[in-house]
């Protein structure tokens, strides 16, 4: 179960209990009266849905305060098995044009709903994770604060109605954007 509590023999209201924990994890913002009373229909009253609310927050809360203290709260757990993707549905996500077609595809309905200003947001929290993996100098932390600021990045472009690898190419693909040169040949005050 701490590996992947979906493959757990769960019965059907502890199932319930912890698919609505991972959502109040993960998009909070999209917890809805259609949740609560899911929950309720598993045999959870308000009392206890509370309860597991503040369970749920106080995870969540302790966990951010570690990871912006850089604390390891369980030293000796092993890291969890990864759970097997399925393919990607467009044709090449290791491309800057693919990933944004990507970061539509999956996200792209939520982003809309949230708007410019909401994404912004949060494009602006996994660039100060990102610092601070850079400080740690953490390369696993780097590496996922770095694919969650492309993604970001994306979904804004998307918003904007801006091919984020035409726009690069436009600016960058015949070298310096002031000198012309590649590498860049500008002085070092300018560079």
């Amino acid at each position: 179960m701490a590996d992947d509590w979906r493959r757990a023999p769960l019965d059907a209201p502890t199932r319930a209990l912890a698919e609505w924990a991972v959502k109040v994890t993960r998009v909070p913002w999209e917890v809805g009266d259609a949740d609560l009373a899911a929950l309720r229909a598993h045999g959870f009253d308000d009392t206890a849905i509370l309860e597991a609310t503040h369970v749920v927050g106080f995870f969540n809360h302790i966990n951010r305060l570690a990871d912006a203290l850089a604390v390891d709260l369980e030293p000796d757990m092993p890291a969890p098995s990864p759970v097997p993707r399925p393919p990607s549905p467009v044709a090449d996500p290791e491309t800057i044009a693919g990933f944004q077609q990507l970061i539509a595809v999956q996200f792209g309905a939520r982003d809309a709903a949230r708007g410019m200003a909401g994404n912004w947001m949060w494009l602006t929290e996994e660039i100060g994770e990102l610092a601070r993996a850079l400080a740690r100098q953490d390369r696993p932390a780097q590496e996922s604060e770095f694919a969650d600021v492309l993604a970001w990045l994306c979904s804004l472009a998307s918003l904007a109605g801006v091919d984020l690898a035409a726009a690069a190419a436009r600016k960058y693909g015949a070298g310096c954007p002031r000198c012309h040169a590649t590498p860049c040949a500008c002085p070092a005050a300018r560079a």
